[in-house]
């Protein structure tokens, strides 16, 4: 399905950020000024074999459809930005093979742009348990594989020292380090392992641990920023269900309001298929910017890392190519609810045929 042209004006704007419509490429060169942006973070569409409504490139061009985007978010960047890239896996076609096109991609973007390459400044995980297991042929016909339930995320940066820190992503003392802090004893001296450990430096109470690259998480109350107590690792453990969320709950609303009409729901409106968990953006945007820095979405769907960066008091930028899954996303924004919100596209939301009895709360 063919893309709406990139608007020179925002689809809605709140005080803080704008989402645009239309392609990308053409929108990050418009609405960007170069070496701006703290951080792009994003998921754009996997190598899969089998086609998505909102439109994917299968592995083998793979890499030549990003590269261009990379170009271009390379000169968007800081000197102290990050890339943040969350990518599913994907197998051969008829194959009980794993396709390689994450890691292809990874050694392009930092050996392949010549004077534009990356840097990995780490490499992080997302453990979705509830995966479907998948594909069924492999999994559950012949039993010869278990089921994917990891996506890789690649820290990318525009240098060696990018802007990060892990002080803003403290985690809660395990309880064996709380017993071990108020005992104030530790076994020092060489480790198997040949590192050497220093006791005195395990007696200071700190805010917290530092997390290592294995991130876990948990969807906590609906539209809330997650707690930090939730936030583990690295290993970034998020189910990927989000029915509580007003996002949610508008889309169910207005599908109660269409159900005489639902061919003209769908064709202003669909949930999109593959939504962002927010925690993912929150732990990126806390531990790699500040308040006030420029956060930006090139692949929006439902335009999760704009409003966590609204929540957090980042500025943000968001880009989708398909109107009918960014329109529903304003549900996201308290904004919309309050009234400091501005719609700059006609028609209106479809939101606004709903009663405030039926508005979601």
């Amino acid at each position: 399905m063919s893309a709406e042209p990139t608007s020179s004006s925002p689809l809605y704007r709140t005080s803080r950020g704008s989402a645009y419509v239309g392609d990308s490429l053409a929108g990050m060169r418009e609405h960007l000024t170069d070496e701006s942006v703290a951080a792009f973070i994003f998921s754009p569409p996997f190598a899969l074999n089998h086609e998505k409504e909102y439109g994917n490139k299968p592995d083998n061009e793979y890499l030549d459809w990003f590269r261009e985007f990379a170009v271009v978010m390379w000169d968007k960047l800081r000197s102290d930005g990050s890339l943040v890239i969350d990518l599913g896996g994907a197998w051969q076609k008829g194959l009980p093979v794993r396709s390689l096109y994450q890691f292809k991609l990874l050694i392009d973007l930092c050996e392949g742009l010549g004077d534009k390459n990356f840097c990995l400044a780490q490499e992080f995980y997302w453990y979705n348990p509830s995966k479907m297991p998948l594909p069924a042929q492999w999994v559950n016909v012949e039993r010869s594989r278990v089921k994917d339930s990891v996506n890789v995320i690649w820290w990318l940066s525009k240098s060696d020292r990018p802007k990060a820190n892990n002080r803003h992503v403290l985690r809660p003392y395990s309880k064996a380090m709380e017993k071990l802090l108020k005992r104030q004893t530790y076994n020092g001296g060489k480790r198997p392992s040949g590192t050497t450990v220093n006791p005195e430096s395990w007696k200071t109470r700190h805010k917290g641990a530092i997390p290592p690259n294995v991130h876990e998480a948990a969807f906590g109350p609906a539209d809330a920023r997650t707690d930090q107590d939730t936030l583990r690792e690295n290993f970034l453990r998020v189910g990927g269900s989000e029915s509580a969320s007003r996002y949610h709950r508008a889309f169910k609303a207005l599908e109660t309001h269409y159900s005489d009409r639902p061919d003209a729901l769908r064709e202003r409106i669909r949930k999109h298929p593959a939504r962002f968990p927010p925690q993912i953006p929150a732990f990126f945007i806390d531990f790699l910017t500040d308040p006030g820095d420029l956060v930006v979405d090139p692949f929006a769907g439902s335009n999760v890392t704009g409003q966590v960066a609204e929540q957090s008091d980042r500025a943000w930028a968001s880009f989708e190519l398909h109107r009918y899954y960014l329109e529903l996303s304003i549900a996201r924004f308290d904004s919309y609810f309050t009234g400091d919100f501005e719609w700059l596209s006609e028609p209106a939301p479809l939101l606004d045929e709903l009663s405030s009895e039926q508005l979601p709360a």
